[in-house]
């Protein structure tokens, strides 16, 4: 018989010999040499107003491992991602299932989350009929997303909403957008990497509703916020800005991921402040970008989420090789209801 429980601290070294086993490493995404400190850091701070991790147990023996975790950007805490990891010997018995559909009940009727989110091998055919059986479908196909076997994968981005969900109508309209201005020659915009003392300007540029239409922003950001976040930056975020005569037009940045199986990947994320919109700011800083990560960084696939009605953004990220890869239902809370976003990526050649 098998019970399902919260994981404790007591069961940490159960789920790091679980997790660190080769055959679940190679699809959960992880490697077969991770710690066991990481483990229990992650159980002893796993904030349980917005996530969940569980075990199947068969006669006290931990067989599998499940989890949801909500995001933690304001406009984005309607959404969870899940992921599920089951003892090799015990694949093709309902583990699995029985641990996503525990979890996806008490998501429908205990949390607010709207959207639940999970990634898979797109060869994994097993693993995605599963989740289709749980109401998950196929939002994008991630072009080179993992290293799996010496070789990068493709990978599925897969989606349910919750039953019966209707998005509130919106509570005020888009904002106006700027003009197309005329286009800046190429010496007046200035790309340098962005540094604490651009703190008050990113904080008033990144407040802007024309800027937070586009982004994930929340209003009334503040200056101090704003240089803790530019002072403590790592080297996984490498941040850029464009001036023009002296003033901050835009900034954008590339953000590696931690795994080493996702080391040939990075996410993208680009601002352009209301009054240089359309003139070639993004276009500088876009180009700027993509070189740091063709010539320095080695990247192969950059990411980026561009909500489905800013075409103009898309036409830009076209222009230096982006394609879309699919459309993410619900990705964002904007106007006071939810949003599609597409998931668009360049591949380096």
């Amino acid at each position: 018989m098998i019970t399902l429980r919260a994981i404790t601290i007591d069961d940490a070294s159960d789920v790091h010999r679980l997790c660190a086993h080769a055959e679940v490493a190679r699809f959960l995404g992880g490697l077969p040499t991770d710690g066991l400190d990481g483990w229990k850091k992650r159980i002893l701070e796993l904030p349980h107003d917005r996530a969940s991790l569980i075990g199947a147990f068969e006669e006290s023996a931990l067989i599998g491992v499940a989890m949801l975790d909500g995001q933690l950007r304001a406009r984005r805490k309607h959404i969870a991602r899940m992921w599920v990891a089951v003892d090799p010997t015990r694949w093709g018995r309902g583990v699995a299932k029985q641990m996503m559909g525990a979890l996806v009940d008490a998501a429908d009727r205990w949390w607010a989350f709207v959207r639940l989110e999970l990634d898979v091998h797109a060869d994994h055919a097993p693993a995605i009929a599963l989740y289709r059986s749980l109401g998950f479908e196929v939002e994008a196909q991630k072009r080179c997303d993992m290293l799996r076997d010496g070789r990068i994968v493709d990978g599925l981005h897969m989606a349910r909403i919750r039953p019966g969900f209707t998005p509130p109508e919106e509570l005020a309209s888009a904002p106006v957008i700027a003009h197309r201005g005329t286009r800046l020659s190429p010496a007046r915009i200035r790309v340098r990497p962005h540094r604490p003392d651009d703190a008050a300007e990113m904080a008033a540029m990144q407040g802007t509703d024309s800027v937070m239409e586009g982004t994930f922003a929340t209003p009334f950001q503040s200056e101090r916020e704003w240089r803790a976040r530019l002072t403590g930056m790592d080297a996984s975020v490498r941040g850029l800005v464009a001036i023009v005569d002296g003033k901050l037009a835009g900034s954008a940045a590339l953000f590696a991921h931690a795994s080493p199986r996702l080391a040939h990947a990075c996410g993208f994320g680009i601002s352009v402040h209301p009054d240089f919109q359309g003139c070639g700011v993004g276009d500088a800083l876009t180009a700027a970008t993509c070189e740091l990560a063709d010539r320095w960084i080695g990247a192969k696939r950059i990411q980026l989420e561009v909500y489905a009605d800013n075409l103009r953004a898309q036409a830009l990220y076209r222009k230096h090789g982006f394609e879309l890869e699919g459309t993410q239902r619900y990705a964002s809370f904007r106007r006071g209801t939810y949003c599609d976003a597409h998931l668009m990526s360049r591949i380096r050649s």
